[in-house]
């Protein structure tokens, strides 16, 4: 959930890692290997759009160094000979539609490799998956929000608490703010799921790295499970470590999107104490316009939102009366009402690779200890400034 930036030991995963991921426990899999993903594979097509983040790219380029003809040809050639050659308006591949037997052609601007696998993407707000340990709820679909229920057992909560504690904790900071003046009385570590130091025991790298693999198995969209069958490349696809954090009596994360190329976060509590708030969270209860173009903007327009009353506030044992003061009438669609072992799964960016404001949140002060593990999912590729290229990349030799 927050922005720590901290180096954290990433990993790709592999496909067996997945299957494994679905038990409870398992035997750590062979060290993933890493091989190239093909971007230019084939004959690749470009549109309109996707040549003009080319030229403005080439453009950026040239303002540093090199002519423009050494600029574009080193761009257009990571694209393949036929880059231009072949049906250059045509990007669409073909898909099976959710409701029809008949086979359609997706724009690119409708694949979304950074969003919900296409299970979860067809539920409707409201509706539920249930797989064969948990129940998975969509609470909106702006942003992209999930309900996992019985994410977490209590033999592995209690397990990422004692490895956390015993590991040791540091004082939560962020990346733009080192200062710590968004957070307080807030603590956490990293539980590296392939740590080979020995200082973290077998149960406990079993437990942190089935978290992070049932996570993706759920979450990550079945075109990023094609590319860790075929190997994977980090900068398309990768986890981080496990995060564990604890928040003090009275501590908070005030507003703030994850950001980093984190587009998929999944957040579990680990005892039970909530008070995450999403003030731009749509349940169809009450919502309003709503636009922001930067992340200051966005900050001063949650400020503005009621707790209890508009978005989304996620409450524990704790209930919603520690969060909500007199407001006037609260809207029981506002209040998620989740356990210990519960989690929550969003995603940060829009299909485009542009920063969805909506999935602004923070942890509202809460009034006893708190413990979450959060795993985070990154692709720079996708959300980075070469992002459409490397989409139509993925929907020509993935998108089916």
């Amino acid at each position: 959930m927050s922005q720590e930036y901290e180096e954290s030991g990433l990993f790709p995963l592999s496909v067996l890692s997945f299957f494994i991921g679905t038990m409870n426990k398992f035997q750590p899999p062979p060290p993933p290997s890493i091989t190239t993903f093909a971007k230019g594979r084939g004959d690749a097509i470009i549109s309109p759009t996707v040549l003009f983040e080319v030229l403005k790219d080439a453009a950026t380029i040239l303002a540093m160094k090199g002519s423009i003809f050494t600029v574009l040809f080193s761009v257009l050639l990571r694209r393949g000979s036929s880059l231009l050659s072949r049906g250059a308006l045509n990007t669409n591949r073909t898909h099976r539609h959710r409701r029809a037997e008949s086979v359609q052609s997706p724009s690119v601007d409708a694949f979304n490799p950074i969003g919900p696998p296409t299970i979860l993407s067809n539920l409707a707000v409201g509706e539920t998956f249930s797989t064969s340990s948990s129940v998975v709820t969509r609470l909106s679909r702006s942003p992209e929000l999930f309900h996992i229920k019985n994410f977490v057992s209590q033999a592995d909560r209690e397990i990422l608490m004692h490895a956390a504690s015993n590991q040791g904790m540091t004082t939560a900071g962020t990346k733009s703010s080192e200062a710590n003046t968004i957070r307080k009385d807030s603590y956490l570590t990293w539980l590296d799921p392939y740590d080979i130091s020995g200082s973290l025991s077998t149960e406990t790298l079993s437990t942190a790295r089935n978290l992070v693999f049932k996570s993706g198995a759920l979450f990550a969209h079945e075109t990023m499970h094609k590319i860790i069958q075929e190997g994977g490349r980090v900068d398309y696809f990768f986890a981080e470590d496990l995060q564990v954090a604890k928040y003090d009596t009275n501590g908070k994360f005030d507003f703030h999107h994850d950001g980093y190329s984190r587009y998929l976060t999944v957040l579990a509590y680990l005892n039970g104490i909530g008070g995450t708030y999403f003030p731009f969270v749509n349940t169809g209860i009450k919502d309003h316009d709503f636009y922001a173009d930067n992340e200051a903007s966005a900050i001063e327009s949650a400020k503005k939102r009621l707790v209890g009353n508009e978005g989304l506030l996620v409450v524990g044992r704790e209930d919603a009366d520690s969060y909500i003061a007199a407001i006037g009438q609260v809207h029981s669609g506002s209040i998620l009402n989740m356990e210990a072992g519960d989690a929550i799964a969003f995603y940060n960016y829009k299909p485009d690779g542009e920063k969805d404001w909506r999935a602004l949140h923070c942890s509202l002060p809460v009034p006893q200890e708190k413990w979450i593990s959060t795993c985070w999912f990154r692709s720079e590729a996708l959300t980075g400034p070469y992002r459409h290229l490397k989409k139509e990349a993925m929907l020509q030799h993935h998108g089916n």
